[in-house]
């Protein structure tokens, strides 16, 4: 195991690190004190140290940091602000937000291509030119970056292999947007943890001990999205059991409580009754309250030393309350646009204004722009969940107006717009106008049609390989797994089946919609002569697979067979 403490750690930080290195061999629920020697990690073995674990102890101590994580050929870099997930770049090309669009129907293939050749040709980014051709509004776009974001961050969670390197050494950011690290641990456990990950984790907590509700999360307990499996847990643990209790207890079968159980441990929630006096190690307080300010007694909290907002007078409000739904959209739309950008922007773009404005132009640009965006606007039936945006924004342009009111950061500024502007200048026309999209990027879906045209001529081992390949760049694809398993099988039906079954079962338990997983268990099953495992299945893939007559031919043959009564098992495919 890699173990690096940053340079000038204490005795007692490497001292730590010794301690999570140990304890990540054992378990991987840490305690506080793991928690925080994982924090000041600057390299280490995704083996021993698993991502969810990595993920929960920086959001903990709220790192600014860039998480760089390399499989085989995969390479992820994961950019984090006060703990929080803020963007992620990847080397896999079904990861780029044109072919995602594309993958959920937002867009087609030629729209995709024509609006990387125009950003190519025009250097404006991707995402303002398909606002602006009319492709997708704002708000639909920063829902659609969000998944994106969400996709790329949940595929590290099958990763049970690769190293990782931890730098505070972080490019210039430009996103808006924000992922609960909390919400998203609980959420790639509940979904990717393997069973018998799980299974052998957990069975530390197995014995007389009770597990409790931790007192002081390091997170509001409120703002996460619990299923009912994890209510369930939580209601049995906040008054005290143990393992074999909630076991009994819950009413769920043992593989549900021990996930829900297990995602609970590694974010904290729940813990050993003896781990609970360590809990004064973890971070001051006011993490315990959220990473956003929350607005107290109907006033927003504002940073030391900002003026306060405008008093919002009951003329104000009564005008807003009368918004129609087309206002509220309309507003809504304009909101998501400028906050979209706000991150990529200086101080002249942001509000708006030139490098030679007055200063009477620029208190009337600040003012404008803090009249669109002031977070009170937004405090309103179909409005309050951009109120945040609004506060992010309506501070963005006060920082804007005092850069600007500074003639030293001011003049600072325009030399560094005159530096960029020379150095585009430079490039020669034709390469500015050349569109060649060059790519290194890793393909998935090629390697998987590979996979499925070996498979198709019984070349099966080729085939393993180059699935296998498919399935490691993108996890999430349920196609891709159950392809994967269904061509194990094929090889070596009598050693696979086993296997095959349970990768199939897992596939569908991630993903219930996933009919190919039924037809092909339920193939599995009728060749071996289990035709009542093999029947249900097979209906259910009928409904969820239509057009594609596979189920509904593998159905009719194994009812023959049934008829018939063969004596011995039969191969039909």
């Amino acid at each position: 195991m890699l173990l690096s403490p940053n340079r000038g750690s204490s005795p007692a930080a490497i001292s730590s690190l010794s301690q999570a290195a140990q304890a990540s061999e054992a378990c991987m629920i840490p305690n506080a004190e793991q928690l925080r020697a994982i924090s000041q990690m600057t390299r280490g073995d995704l083996g021993e140290i698993r991502f969810p674990v990595l993920l929960h102890a920086l959001a903990v101590h709220k790192r600014t940091v860039v998480l760089s994580m390399e499989r085989r050929q995969l390479k992820k870099e994961i950019i984090m602000e006060n703990g929080i997930p803020v963007d992620c770049h990847s080397n896999l090309l079904q990861d780029t937000l044109g072919k995602f669009l594309v993958a959920r129907g937002a867009i087609n293939d030629a729209q995709n291509q024509e609006t990387l050749s125009k950003s190519a040709t025009t250097g404006k980014p991707f995402t303002d030119i398909i606002v602006a051709d009319g492709l997708v509004n704002a708000s639909e776009l920063y829902k659609i970056l969000q998944q994106n974001l969400a996709k790329k961050l949940l595929d590290a969670f099958s990763w049970r292999s690769g190293t990782f390197q931890v730098s505070t050494d972080l490019p210039p950011v430009d996103s808006p947007l924000k992922v609960r690290a909390p919400q998203l641990v609980l959420t790639g456990i509940s979904k990717f943890a393997p069973e018998d990950e799980i299974a052998a984790e957990i069975e530390a907590l197995r014995g007389e001990k009770k597990i409790l509700i931790n007192p002081r999360p390091p997170f509001p307990l409120k703002e996460l999205r619990l299923s009912k499996d994890h209510k369930e847990i939580v209601g049995l643990v906040s008054v005290g059991k143990t393992l074999d209790e909630l076991e009994a207890e819950s009413g769920l079968e043992k593989a549900r409580v021990l996930r829900a159980l297990y995602a609970l441990a590694v974010i904290s929630v729940a813990l050993p009754e003896d781990w609970l006096s360590t809990v004064d190690a973890l971070p001051d307080t006011d993490f315990a309250f959220g990473v956003e300010e929350e607005v107290v007694n109907g006033s927003e909290t504002r940073p030391p030393g900002e003026s306060a907002a405008p008093a919002i007078t009951t003329a104000v409000l009564a005008a807003e309350k009368t918004m129609t739904s087309q206002d509220i959209e309309t507003l809504r739309n304009e909101l998501m646009e400028a906050y979209l950008r706000y991150r990529k922007q200086d101080a002249f773009d942001l509000l708006g204004i030139e490098e030679k404005a007055t200063r009477e132009q620029v208190e009337k640009g600040y003012l404008e722009f803090s009249e669109r965006f002031a977070p009170w606007k937004f405090d309103q039936p179909g409005l309050e969940n951009f109120t945040d945006k609004a506060r992010d924004l309506f501070i963005a342009g006060g920082q804007a107006f005092g850069e600007l009111c500074n003639p030293e950061t001011r003049n600072s500024l325009i030399g560094r717009r005159g530096s960029a502007f020379a150095k585009h200048q430079a490039i020669p026309e034709e390469a500015r106008n050349a569109f060649t999209i060059k790519s290194n990027l890793l393909d998935s879906e090629t390697q998987f049609k590979k996979g499925i045209k070996l498979m198709k001529a019984g070349q099966y081992a080729d085939a393993l390989e180059q699935l296998q390949f498919a399935h490691d760049y993108e996890p999430q694809n349920s196609v891709y797994r159950a392809e994967l398993a269904f061509c194990r099988y094929r090889k070596d039906p009598e050693i696979e089946k086993a296997g095959a079954l349970q990768e199939l079962q897992e596939t569908v338990r991630i993903d219930p919609e996933c009919g190919l997983a039924l037809c092909y268990a339920g193939m599995i099953f009728g060749e071996a002569g289990e035709f009542g495992a093999a029947e249900p299945r097979l209906q259910k893939a009928i409904k969820l697979m239509k057009p594609d007559r596979r189920p509904i031919d593998a159905l009719r043959q194994f009812k023959a067979a049934e008829r018939e009564q063969p004596k011995k098992k039969r191969r039909f495919f």
